[in-house]
This record gives structure tokens, sequence and C-alpha cells, in this order.
């Protein structure tokens, strides 16, 4: 049968992305696998060495967009592999690059157990010493840091690592803690507890939404003013001064009123948590009939998990819960309402989210008098009238959370060498050396 070759470039005359992922195609009939290998990576730039073992034709079509990708389809097709040896890359089955590499695994462990064994100190600043231990005996990719005769222990008194191994797997091995021996980055989470009358809430809400569609301002707590029933968030796009000269201002117009102002510093990845509330006692009555006083919380918490991503930004889990006296139940014990809100927010350093959505009824009682006739004894009163009515507060939780920059630490302190094992049982000899081998 005749032998035909084809491989040419494929002009696209559209711009869509399935036009554009395929632009090489090569067909085969009856081809020679060992030319159409050399030829593919003759145009790829590479030099090949092909086994003896590559025999045979060659029948296939395959698109690529590149020449080492159909090249890598052809040996894929015969069952065959490459592997780089230097400048130049060794085509064979691929059951013969694997027992190469074995065989090859194999003389280097065998290399490994002639040589001596290297035992060293490392001090550890930052990470715990038991759980790097833990880290060096687990597999990395199928392959452990450490040689077969490598130890590793650990002093959680002094938090030191006591290594031993060989020299070259020594030195990957410090490589590999000054990455992991670094001080965990600092997140202080800034938070304002302020209420508002839902009126004043829903319209400040509804002006902050405006801003939104600007590009800047809040994801509305309740847009334009519309009920909320349940707890709920957004961002709002304002730095934490004009957050404070903004709740300021409600506070001085008898609109709002800051009730705290507590801040929480924690390291990446650790929880902290922001409380407050009250204790309620309760009676309990045993199986003997005695009576007993118990208390359950009923307080206002938020749960919050920092990490920080590569970028700066901070990426924040936040449990919220609400917790209030509910009814009395017959028993005597009080019933306790829960609000539960679990969300997972991605911020910028110094952006602010605010939590929204509970609220709170208050009687107000004003008294509204006839100027001077209302301040006549006994019969001002006449003059004088007082109503009572119900203002629902709802309570916004602002949370900024803020990087704290506080200096860069050496990773590691220098190792200590102290002792050299001669593998062939001659002696041992003992120095003192740096982490960089000088004396």
């Amino acid at each position: 049968m005749k032998t035909f070759i084809g491989l040419m470039m494929l002009c696209c005359a559209c711009q869509s992305p399935l036009a554009m992922a395929a632009s090489l195609r090569l067909a085969l009939s009856n081809a020679d696998s060992r030319a159409v290998i050399v030829d593919l990576a003759r145009a790829a730039g590479l030099n090949v060495l092909l086994s003896d073992r590559v025999q045979g034709q060659l029948t296939i079509e395959a698109r690529a967009q590149d020449r080492q990708a159909l090249l890598d389809a052809v040996l894929h097709a015969r069952g065959l592999a490459r592997e780089r040896v230097g400048e130049v890359y060794w085509v064979a089955p691929l059951e013969e690059i694997t027992q190469r590499d074995t065989q090859a695994r194999a003389k280097a462990l065998a290399q490994e157990s002639r040589e001596p064994l290297v035992t060293e100190l490392i001090a550890l600043h930052h990470a715990k010493a038991a759980e790097l231990v833990r880290l060096l005996a687990s597999a990395n990719k199928g392959e452990r840091l450490m040689g077969p005769r490598g130890r590793a222990d650990a002093d959680s008194r002094t938090n030191t690592l006591l290594l031993t191994d060989h020299a070259a797997r020594l030195t990957q091995i410090k490589q590999w803690l000054r990455v992991l021996d670094r001080p965990s980055r600092q997140v202080l989470i800034e938070t304002r507890l302020a209420s508002m009358s839902r009126n004043e809430a829903s319209a400040y809400g509804a002006r902050w939404a405006y801003n939104r569609m600007d590009g800047s301002g809040l994801i509305p707590l309740a847009a334009n003013g519309a009920d909320v029933s349940a707890i709920t968030y957004g961002l709002l796009g304002i730095d934490g001064t004009t957050l404070d000269l903004t709740l300021s201002a409600l506070e001085s117009q008898g609109d709002g009123k800051i009730l705290a102002r507590p801040s929480v510093m924690t390291a990446e990845q650790q929880a902290a948590r922001i409380a407050s509330g009250q204790q309620i006692p309760y009676q309990e009555t045993t199986q003997s009939g005695a009576s007993t006083t118990r208390f359950i919380n009923a307080e206002l918490s938020l749960d919050i998990l920092p990490a920080i991503a590569p970028n700066g930004d901070i990426q924040l889990d936040l449990k919220l819960s609400h917790d209030s006296p509910g009814e009395l139940q017959p028993n005597g014990s009080r019933a306790i309402d829960t609000n539960r809100l679990a969300t997972q927010v991605r911020l910028r350093d110094g952006q602010t989210l605010v939590l929204g959505g509970i609220f709170r009824q208050q009687a107000v009682k004003a008294t509204s008098a006839v100027p001077f006739l209302g301040k006549i004894p006994v019969l001002g009163a006449l003059f004088r009238r007082q109503t009572t009515r119900q203002d629902e507060q709802e309570l916004l939780i602002f949370v900024t959370p803020r990087l704290i920059d506080d200096g860069v630490y050496p990773a590691t302190t220098p190792a200590i060498g102290i002792g050299t094992h001669d593998a062939s049982g001659q002696g041992e000899q003992y120095f003192l050396s740096g982490a960089d081998g000088r004396g």
C-alpha cells in the first residue's frame, strides 16, 4: 500500500476558540514509525535517539496546537515515551523507560547507602517541630524527602529538629524548611457595632446602594429600603475614617448610636471571636425534687477565620450568631431565639463588610405640653400629653480586616552538625559547623 504522510498548517478563517484550538493536522497511512518520529522531532527542534525496539508501521490522524504535541500523540499511539537525557530525548517503549528509571533510582539509592550520614540540629523560629517531622515522614509525590536511612526527631521543649541523612538530602531539606519556617502574617480585625432606627438604616442603605451603581459603595443590605427578615451583608466602598465620620454624624443627629468598637488581632488561619451578651438564670428541677439555678448564654457573637491570598486579599470565614431571650416556658425556663449567618467573603486590605438584618424593639416615651401652662402644678397635667411608641432598631456590624506588617524574621537559625557517621563502620568524626558547612 502506498505510504502517505501529510502535515499541514490549517489556516483559520474565523477567530472562534474552537478554530484556534487545533492549528496543526497530521494524517498518516502505513507510515514508517521511525521516520515519522525523526521528522516530527526535527520539525519541533528536538534531538532524539530511538531504541531498537521502535519498529512498525503507523496509521493515525491527529490534530494539535504545536509540533511537540503531535510528536507526543504519535508516541502515545505506538505505546512509546520520551525521556530527556542531557540535550537528547531517548525514545523507547514505555516499559523500557520505566525500567530504566527504576534501575537508575536503585543505583542512586545504592550510592547513597555508601555515603556517610550527617546529623544536624535545626532550631525553628515559627513552625512547630513536631508537625514538620510528620511532613518529613510523609510521601512527597510518592517519594519521601528523607532517604531510606534518614531519620527526623523533634524536641518540643526547644522546638528543634534533629535530622540525620546524607549531606545532599539535608541541603534540600533545609531549603524546604526555609520556606515553611516563616512567621504567620497577622490580621487586625476592626469591628464597629452601631444601632440605628430601621427607617434611617433603610434610608442609608438605599443611598449606599445608589452609590454602588457608580462602581463604589454598598452591596445593599436591603435593596432600596426593602424589608429584611434575616441577617444580611454587603460591602462598603468607603474607608474606615469616612465610615467613622458617618456613624458619628448619625449619632450626633440622634439617628443612631455607636455601641462598641471591639478589635482583635489574630494570625492567618487562626480563629478569632468577638462576643457580647448576658447569662440568663433559670431553675432546673432534679430527679430528687431539688431545684438548682443554671445559666444559659444569650449573646451576639462573631467568629472569624482569616486567610491571606498571595495578592494581599483577605478571605474571611464568618459565623455570626445572635441569641436573644425568648418566651418564658411553663417549667420556668426561658427559650432562646437564635439567628445564624455563615458565609465566606474576600476583601481587600482595609475594605469593610457590613452585617445587618438584626432588629430589636424599643419603647420610646415622649411628652408634649403647652408652653408655661404645662408646668403649672396639678392643673398642668391637663395641658400635657404623654405618648409611647415602639421604635424598631437595626443592629449593624461593620468588619474591617487590615494586614499587619511586623517585619521579616530570619527563616531558620544556622544548623549545627554534631556528627558524621561512616557507613563502613570504621569510626565516627564529630565536628561543629554552621549551616553553610564552614567550620
